[in-house]
Formats: structure tokens, C-alpha cells, sequence
């Protein structure tokens, strides 16, 4: 008997009467870990791989006009129309990984690095991050793709650092 005249069952149970905090927390860790595996699950290795290598693709396009130097009118024209060209299909392609893989580590530390160009190039209305929750959800799964330490040399900017202040600060120095 318990202290209230109840006769003990052996139930795990806690001292209010509900179910403690450490089942729940190891079935939402489970959850968490293998629902994106999941979802990426229901599409072939090389469909995910071609959406992965499209973006990146597309990304790539678009971020090496940032590298140029605009040494005169001609060149300075010719890059404008790079960006003009490259980052809005960059942006459209990040907007259907991000459909088609919403919990793709890889698809979100592009997307985070992609999003770094909006301000300094005035790509305002090709947004993907349109939310906090969409924010918080890329943050977190681009935490992951970081902190694999085979990872850690692709795209670990200062901007996801500045994106996403708190799961750089848990992430190990590089």
C-alpha cells in the first residue's frame, strides 16, 4: 500500500498521477530522429540525391556572381544580369526542396546559406524562409548537417551562425 491507502501496481506512473516526463521525452527524441527519415523514405535514394544535387546546383549558380568583380560598367552589367538570371531559379529551387524534403539537413544548410542573399542583393520577394516556425525547423535541421562532423567544412557561414543563433552556439567549434 501506498501512502494513500492505495495498494501499489507497479505501474510507471508519476507522483501526480500521469505519465513522467522521461517515457515522453525518449518517444519524442524517437520521433524526432526517425520521422525525417521517414519522409525521405517514401522517395527513391536517387530521387532525394537529384532534388540535393539541384539545389545545390542552382545555389551555386547564383552565389558565384557574388565572387566577381565588377571592374567596369560592361562587367558590373554582366554580373547584375547573372543574379537576374541564376538566384531567383535558385530560389524557386530551394522553395520545391524544401516541399519535396522538409526535413533534409543538406536542403536546409542550403537554404539558410541561399537566404544570406536577399539583403545585399535585393531579392526581397524570393523569400523561402516565410515564417518562424519554417525558421526554427530549417535551424534545426541544418544544426544537424553541421554538427556531422563529416559536414563541418561545407557552408558553416557566419550567416548561419547569425541565422540561427542558438543551434550554432551548441554546435562544436570548427
Amino acid at each position: 500500500m501506498n501512502g494513500n491507502g492505495r495498494r501499489r501496481t507497479g505501474s510507471i506512473r508519476s507522483p501526480r498521477g500521469g505519465v513522467p516526463p522521461w517515457p515522453v521525452a525518449a518517444i519524442v527524441l524517437a520521433f524526432a530522429i526517425h520521422v525525417p527519415q521517414a519522409m525521405a523514405a517514401d522517395k527513391p535514394a536517387a530521387e532525394i540525391e537529384a532534388i540535393r544535387a539541384g539545389l545545390e546546383e542552382a545555389f551555386d549558380s547564383c552565389h558565384h556572381w557574388g565572387g566577381e568583380e565588377p571592374y567596369d560598367d560592361d562587367r558590373a552589367g554582366q554580373i547584375r544580369r547573372g543574379y537576374e538570371r541564376d538566384c531567383p531559379v535558385a530560389f524557386a529551387s530551394a522553395r520545391a526542396a524544401l516541399a519535396a524534403l522538409p526535413d533534409d539537413p543538406k536542403v536546409a544548410a542550403i537554404i539558410i546559406d541561399l537566404e544570406d542573399y536577399i539583403g545585399p542583393y535585393a531579392f526581397e520577394g524570393q523569400r523561402v524562409v516565410v515564417d518562424d516556425r519554417t525558421k526554427k525547423r530549417l535551424c534545426a535541421n541544418a544544426a544537424s548537417f553541421y554538427g556531422d562532423p563529416g559536414n563541418r567544412g561545407l557552408r558553416f557561414t557566419g550567416y548561419f551562425e547569425e541565422f540561427c543563433p542558438a543551434e550554432a552556439a551548441i554546435l562544436p567549434a570548427r
